[in-house]
């Protein structure tokens, strides 16, 4: 007696099985159901999320653009103005040590030769 056909699972050699055809059937009923769940979602979110970013990309670039253009000159001016008080600050513990200079200079007896 013949052993009974193995079930078809579509990876054989080119041997048409038994169950190849419920298999097929199965699988085109599995990719109908598939895209007539998956294609409402896919548009329902596509209806969603593409005018959220129509509106992130009208409304939120220029504000980030306006913001970017007021705030970037303010860190500027801040950075360099922090780079201009310490350049000051060293230029003023020269003038502190000129002064201590020119102190001691004047302590000095003045003679003539």
């Amino acid at each position: 007696m013949a052993a009974p056909a193995p079930l078809g699972l579509g990876l054989g050699g080119g041997d048409v099985l038994p169950n190849e055809g419920l298999e097929l059937q199965l699988r085109h009923a599995l990719l109908r159901t598939s895209t007539t769940i998956f294609l409402p979602l896919l548009r329902s979110s596509t209806g969603v999320l593409l005018p959220l970013l129509q509106f992130s990309t009208a409304v939120l670039l220029p504000l980030l653009q306006s913001s970017t253009a007021v705030l970037l000159p303010l860190l500027q001016h801040r950075s360099s103005t922090a780079a201009h008080g310490s350049s000051t600050a060293a230029h003023g513990s020269s003038n502190a040590a000129h002064g201590q200079s020119t102190s001691a200079l004047k302590m000095l007896p003045l003679t003539k030769s």
